[in-house]
């Protein structure tokens, strides 16, 4: 590009009519070749201008930033920077743009650009240097009051300033005690941090703070340890060199001094938990969003951590039935009906159930109606419902006792009545067709009174756990054979005892006098509910069993007489002879014997009593339903 000759800024008039001047940039002579206006604006003589010579027309503050950016040209193409300069008539705000550039292999040798005065710019610079001023003191009242602790040391580490909250957190009284203490030689910065300070690197860290390490750094009036929060940064001047280190202290103290004391009191109710079995939940109703601890999960039946939208609702430990009243709570809550729920209920607990209380209701204070929030406290009340439930049976117990003992009183009176009073008019009649009469109603009133005596023994024995069994190879077919002999002299008229003539020979390891006590106080029973027909006494061999059944044609019984026929002190009929103890010890001896007993009854039809009995052959044999010999 050719230089600019003074006759060619002629051309410009029009653009010095507007206070535009031009100036030409050669920076191989490092000077400026400026339009008439631009001299005359500056009070130069002629047209060429040194960078030297426009370097100190630019006010001192703005030298050095205007000359590096100017200087910035030769590699970029775009420049604009508004400035104030020194005039002989006073000081004006200017502004010089780049319009184009001459480059030689790349580089910028020359540059063409306008230069502007701008008239109102002082009174703007004023207007800004008010709000400068207003920022920097609403700047300065923030600094003071902030909650934080604030400390700002120079380049080379020294403390130049420090806010009122940093002198409270450290104890310090007055800021001249610790300005020019050094940040390198703090006893309590770790080495990292302050190697990260030196690098120039921004860094985060947390101190246990104790004061007792700082008495030859500061004088601090504190004793004991603060947990303290720090951010470290470095800030920069204008020309992008690091000026300074900014430190912002965070008190953490009371804060964890609560976050501990919440801590014990997490441990505290964990601790209260396990050993009151509490569970605590909380969670949203539709999103089933929200947590709950360990011995919810444990109440529940379910695993630690589960997702509560694969239990609440589910349910899949839970008693259906009580299930069943969950759901329906929360779909009434849903409907805006219902707030509140308890209720005992069962979960699933290995082979059996275990009660929870359930305590379910609205969370207070959430109040927005499509999020409501649910509180549950649940807590395992087996041993309590154990405890109750072993109370009602004792009472349960005492209750029949009272009634065994008003029932034994009537039936031994019964027979023992009949015993004296036909004993004394067996001495007072003559007539043998009387006396046998006389002594078949004293011996049926014998063996019973016997028999009853022998129950109330039996019973004594279970009670005490120590019934005896004795174990012993025996043939079954001997035995029901023997029994049908003992028991056709005792058949009432009309009623006819029957046995297969099919039965199986086959021999079993038991009792043989307690198979007999079963079978025959099976027989008994068919004997006082049968007025006609027939009683049949069979066995098969049914599998690893051998099942025995007693069939009468007699009243047959009740589904409710059937679900209770083998209860203690229960009797069908009252008005039948019987101590309503027999069946029960027979179900005793039969799962004694490693077998099972029932019933099956139609009213009007008849009975037929069962029981099973190991198939097992010796003392050897590996049943896993074989008997053991011993005691109960």
């Amino acid at each position: 590009m050719e230089g600019i000759q003074a006759t060619q800024f002629d051309q410009y008039k029009l653009l010095a009519r507007a206070e535009v001047g031009l100036w030409e940039a050669d920076f191989v002579q490092r000077s400026y070749i400026c339009s008439d206006y631009l001299m005359s604006i500056l009070g130069k003589k002629g047209n060429n201008l040194s960078f030297f010579e426009f370097y100190h027309i630019i006010r001192e503050d703005f030298r050095d930033l205007i000359t590096k950016d100017f200087l910035s040209i030769q590699s970029v193409d775009t420049y604009e920077q508004v400035f104030p300069i020194i005039t002989p008539t006073g000081e004006k705000w200017v502004r010089s743009r780049l319009c184009e550039r001459e480059l030689d292999n790349g580089v910028c040798v020359k540059a063409l650009g306008i230069f502007q005065i701008l008239p109102d710019f002082r009174l703007k610079e004023e207007k800004i240097e008010k709000m400068v001023e207003h920022n920097e003191t609403v700047f300065r009242k923030l600094y003071a009051n902030l909650p934080v602790g604030v400390e700002l040391y120079d380049r080379d580490g020294y403390l130049i300033d420090l806010n009122e909250k940093d002198m409270e957190i450290f104890g310090i009284r007055s800021k001249m005690d610790v300005l020019g203490v050094n940040i390198f030689s703090n006893p309590i910065l770790p080495k990292d941090v302050i190697k990260k300070l030196k690098e120039n690197k921004p860094v985060n860290f947390r101190l246990n703070y104790p004061f007792k390490k700082v008495d030859n750094y500061y004088n601090t009036s504190k004793v004991g340890e603060l947990d303290i929060m720090t951010k470290a940064r470095i800030l920069y001047d204008q020309r992008g060199e690091p000026s300074c280190y900014l430190l912002i202290n965070f008190d953490n103290t009371e804060k964890m001094i609560a976050y501990n004391r919440i801590a014990e009191f997490e441990n505290v109710f964990t601790l209260v938990s396990v050993y009151a079995k509490v569970g605590y939940a909380l969670y949203d109703l539709y999103s089933f969003e929200g947590y709950a601890i360990k011995q919810w999960y444990e109440n529940m039946g379910e695993k630690d951590g589960t997702p509560l939208s694969q239990i609440i609702g589910v349910y899949s430990y839970i008693h259906p039935d009580d299930a069943k009243h969950i759901n329906s709570f929360f779909e009434k809550v849903r409907q805006g009906k219902a707030h509140h729920f308890r209720r005992e209920i069962r979960v699933k607990s290995g082979d059996g159930w275990k009660w929870i209380c359930a305590n379910i209701t609205r969370n207070p204070q959430s109040v927005d109606p499509d999020k409501p929030e649910m509180i549950c406290i649940n807590y395992d009340i087996t041993e309590l419902k154990d405890s109750q439930l072993k109370k009602e049976r004792a009472e349960e117990l005492d209750r029949l006792r009272s009634a065994f003992l008003a029932n034994m009183s009537h039936e031994i009176r019964t027979p023992l009545n009949a015993i004296v009073g036909f004993s004394q008019l067996l001495t007072d009649t003559n007539d043998p067709e009387e006396k046998r009469e006389f002594v078949e109603i004293i011996n049926s009133n014998n063996q019973m009174l016997l028999q009853l005596i022998s129950d109330i023994l039996d019973l004594a024995k279970i009670e005490s756990g120590t019934m005896d069994f004795k174990l012993a190879d025996m043939n079954v077919k001997e035995v029901v054979n023997e029994i049908m002999t003992s028991f056709r002299i005792k058949m009432p008229d009309n009623v006819v005892l029957i046995a297969p003539d099919d039965l199986p020979e086959c021999q079993i390891y038991s009792d043989r006098m307690r198979l007999i006590q079963v079978i025959s106080n099976f027989l008994n029973n068919a004997i006082k509910y049968t007025s006609k027909g027939s009683i049949t006494l069979a066995y098969e061999i049914v599998g690893d069993e051998i099942r025995f059944s007693v069939t009468d044609t007699g009243e047959g019984m009740s589904q409710e007489i059937q679900a209770h026929i083998f209860d203690r002190f229960y009797k069908g009929d009252t008005f039948k002879q019987g101590t309503g103890l027999g069946l029960s010890i027979c179900e005793t001896i039969v799962n004694r014997l490693g077998g099972r007993i029932g019933v099956s009854s139609e009213l009007g039809k008849g009975s037929t009593f069962w029981f099973t009995h190991p198939y097992s052959f010796s003392p050897n044999a590996k049943s896993p339903a074989s008997p053991n010999p011993g005691t109960i």
